[in-house]
């Protein structure tokens, strides 16, 4: 896909969102609103109702799979008020689903199941209003509902199986509308957009549910590290091999070609210092990596100078060295990449980025629109701490970095309170992120996406602020701007902290304590199995 391409695969993604969200907020109902079909059901941006004496009443529900599916169990107490709604059933019944309405249960018509083809009954969420004609997930070990019997193995699994168990990974890669991870066996998995080949089966095609990367002909044992650029994706091995996949265009992929690879390519090193690759990260168009001996490479498109190398021409196939310029300290220990720009953290805990720095985002002091292939130093004046511990750079036109007191701080374009200084304003240096009201008392990773941003505490806990009418935030508010995090729900989400974080274009990721695999947001091509979540949902197996 050209760069052009990526624009309008972008545009309509965004306006996808829009158009959703937007619908949702303005003419879908509300708890209390007035209803006409009794048992009917509506599928909202936020609640799934069902249609009681003529109002709408929330049901108890979770979104798995892409599903929002209705809450029901054995509830063998009363229909009391605060139980308006809900659902259950029991083979023990007259009528095996009952409703609670008005203080007494009541038959609901057992419908034909929509079976998905694992024999799984579910509410489907794509219909935004729909007839009484659905029946909830059986997740109730041992009872049969319809002729299924169900099984809880305690993933939400559907009946008779224990598929659906949650997807369980060590780390994550979010493009725009690909999503990639590293699975607990060390194989690589990607999902969503495909036609480029950034799913790296060999297929070029989009999938709705996971693939394998294929790793027959790749060097080492084992996936290390990965991430997912606008339509392509590399991943290190434990040779210190790194390959790539996916749009080839300018030489994104570092393999000597600009074309476009359905499977991974090694990226060449020819030239190349050092006995192995340490870090990487991927760009819109281009790539950057560290080596063992401490040098920075990048390839692909370099129009806004985002290779670093200080020289023309802006199209490398194969690795360039970052130039040495003024910088200071030995070598480069981080590295992360964005649309147009990359930065890199030197061993004396500075920051040094190049590329486009439009309203502040190299951090320079320089806020007019302006470029430079050779990297620049981050200005530290007002800044708390001594060093730079972590530093992210968006696809979009800002920065933020950790300092080793664990305070957070971002700089470069401002719109939407993507800085999370309290303001919409643009920073030509870093401004510190507020954190009235945030728990835990430092910041340890941090993760920019397009027009927000979010970051991990040192009690486990996720926070985002920014854009946030797609969800991407995870507060379940349609709030569009956040100039100060706010906490993603983590309500009903498995393990006990966040040890991971990757946000997208408009979506984020994590990972719990326990592997598991959450995201929330519209990454639009079937990333999260529908338009929005706006709070997290499992990724199952």
């Amino acid at each position: 896909m050209t760069r052009a391409g990526y624009l309008q695969k972008i545009f309509f993604i965004v306006l996808l969102g829009i158009s959703f969200t937007g619908s949702a907020h303005a003419a879908d109902p509300l708890p209390g609103d007035p209803c006409t079909t009794a048992k009917a059901v509506a599928v909202t941006h936020t609640y799934m109702l069902l249609c009681l004496s003529g109002t709408w009443n929330v049901m108890e529900s979770y979104d798995i799979n892409g599903k929002t599916l209705t809450r029901i169990g054995n509830d063998a107490g009363s229909c009391t008020a605060e139980k308006k709604g809900r659902l259950r059933f029991s083979s023990s019944l007259a009528n095996i689903w009952e409703y609670c309405n008005n203080g007494s249960w009541q038959a609901f018509t057992n419908p034909p199941c929509e079976d998905d083809g694992t024999g799984e009954c579910h509410l489907s969420a794509s219909r935004s209003f729909s007839d009484p004609d659905f029946v909830a997930a059986n997740i109730k070990s041992g009872v049969n509902i319809m002729g299924v019997t169900g099984s809880n193995t305690g993933d939400y699994g559907p009946p008779g199986t224990s598929s659906y168990a949650a997807l369980k990974g060590k780390d994550l890669a979010t493009g725009p509308s690909t999503a990639c991870a590293i699975l607990l066996d060390d194989t690589a998995t990607c999902w969503g957009s495909g036609d480029d080949g950034e799913l790296g089966d060999g297929s070029g095609t989009s999938s709705l549910t996971r693939v394998q990367v294929d790793s027959s002909g790749v060097s080492g044992t084992k996936w290390t590290k990965i991430d997912a650029g606008y339509d392509h994706v590399c991943g290190l091995r434990d040779d210190g091999s790194m390959w790539c996949w996916g749009y080839g265009g300018d030489g994104a992929l570092g393999n000597g070609s600009a074309l476009s690879e359905n499977a991974p390519s090694q990226v060449a090193t020819g030239g190349v210092s050092g006995a192995a690759w340490t870090d990487l990260m991927t760009g819109a168009f281009h790539t950057c990596g560290a080596r063992d001996d401490g040098s920075m490479w990048c390839w692909g498109y370099g129009g806004r100078g985002q290779l670093g190398h200080g020289a023309s021409p802006n199209q490398q196939l194969t690795p360039v060295a970052v130039s040495a310029g003024s910088i200071t300290g030995t070598t480069w220990i981080g590295v992360d990449a964005g649309w147009r720009a990359s930065c890199g953290i030197r061993d004396n805990g500075t920051i040094w980025c190049w590329g486009w720095g439009y309203s502040g985002m190299l951090g320079d002091e320089n806020g007019a629109d302006h470029s430079s292939n050779v990297p620049v130093v981050t200005i530290g004046t007002g800044v708390s701490g001594t060093t730079w511990t972590d530093v992210t750079t968006s696809d979009d036109a800002h920065t933020c970095g950790i300092r080793d007191n664990g305070t957070a701080w971002c700089w470069g374009y401002g719109s939407w309170g993507r800085i999370g200084a309290g303001s919409t304003a643009s920073a030509i240096t870093p401004a510190q992120v507020l954190t009235t009201g945030v728990s835990g008392t430092a910041w340890t990773k941090l993760s920019a996406g397009s027009r927000h941003t979010c970051g991990i505490r040192n009690d486990g806990t996720i926070w985002c602020w920014g854009y946030g009418s797609s969800g991407q935030l995870g507060n379940q508010s349609p709030n569009d701007t956040q100039t100060s995090p706010v906490k993603a729900n983590d309500t009903g989400v498995s393990g006990t902290t966040w040890v991971s974080v990757d946000a997208g274009s408009y979506y984020v990721c994590g990972i719990r304590d326990d592997s598991t695999i959450w995201c929330w947001g519209d990454p639009g091509s079937g990333v999260l199995g529908r338009p929005t979540f706006s709070k997290p949902v499992i990724v199952p197996q």
